[in-house]
């Protein structure tokens, strides 16, 4: 997918970036109280602006932590609420995708319009709001960097909608049943779930999972599940706040060495070098 327009934040903003992989920029916008026309545009992005409005005077107002959504590619320019501060996550389309997938969802192609309040994007923002003012905060670069990526993962699970889902092959897993054991290998990564538990979840023998498995995915559990720990440890490497063992154990490897040999494998780079490009 296309990397995102180039990123225009309003000016009088206290703006935090983040690159993703492939994915584009996320960023998030703490808006000074001025009239909305004042505000930036974005052009015409792939991406989606989400609005959080906050009352740092009153943390517990019925209007603390309002939502609202704007898809840039209408390329209107949204007004910001009627409130003492708010902050804006730009959220490109492709980020959002990503952040599905690696939870066993599908592509977004929309989002759903948002509940009037969110409690876990309204204690995010304020979290991101916090750090932002103070600049010699410790830690501060790699905690906005993470609320970022939270508030993506987030909006994408609740918010996402994806196109209409694959028509069912023969011999294949249902969609239930491919969601089901994805979200079991990522949710249990660093252990690694077994062939019969898998099997168990989708009601199918060994055998038969793992020729289904291998119909839908072209891929069998063992590989698919290497895949998905190289491209968590990426996620790991690009926040750049842990050593390479550490990676390997959360991600599921034996230890180090068996990390950098699959991640050589996959990557066609050591995670050293991948890290630097």
């Amino acid at each position: 997918m296309p990397e995102p327009a180039q990123f225009h934040a309003p000016s009088g903003s206290k703006v935090h970036l983040t690159r993703t992989r492939g994915s584009g920029i996320l960023a998030v916008i703490d808006l000074p109280p001025v009239a909305p026309a004042s505000r930036g545009t974005h052009g015409c992005d792939d991406a989606y602006l989400l609005t959080v409005g906050l009352r740092g005077d009153d943390p517990e107002a019925d209007n603390n932590g309002e939502l609202a959504f704007f898809d840039l590619r209408s390329g209107r320019a949204p007004a910001a609420p009627d409130l003492h501060r708010s902050l804006q996550f730009y959220l490109p389309r492709a980020a959002l995708s990503a952040a599905s997938q690696r939870e066993g969802g599908a592509c977004i192609n929309e989002l759903a319009g948002p509940d009037r309040t969110d409690p876990v994007l309204s204690h995010l923002g304020s979290t991101a709001m916090k750090h932002l003012d103070d600049r010699a905060a410790a830690g501060r670069e790699i905690i906005l960097d993470d609320i970022l990526h939270a508030v993506c993962a987030h909006v994408a699970k609740r918010y996402g909608k994806s196109k209409a889902e694959r028509r069912p092959v023969a011999g294949a897993l249902a969609d239930w049943q491919l969601r089901t054991v994805k979200n079991l290998m990522l949710s249990r990564m660093e252990s690694k779930p077994s062939l019969a538990l898998l099997s168990k979840a989708c009601g199918l023998s060994n055998s038969h999972f793992t020729r289904a498995f291998r119909k839908s995915t072209g891929q069998s559990p063992h590989r698919w599940l290497m895949v998905a720990r190289v491209e968590r440890a990426k996620e790991f490497l690009c926040a750049r706040s842990l050593p390479l063992a550490e990676i390997a154990l959360r991600c599921g490897f034996a230890d180090q060495g068996h990390f950098c040999r699959v991640f050589l494998r996959f990557a066609g780079v050591s995670p050293g070098a991948w890290s630097e490009q």
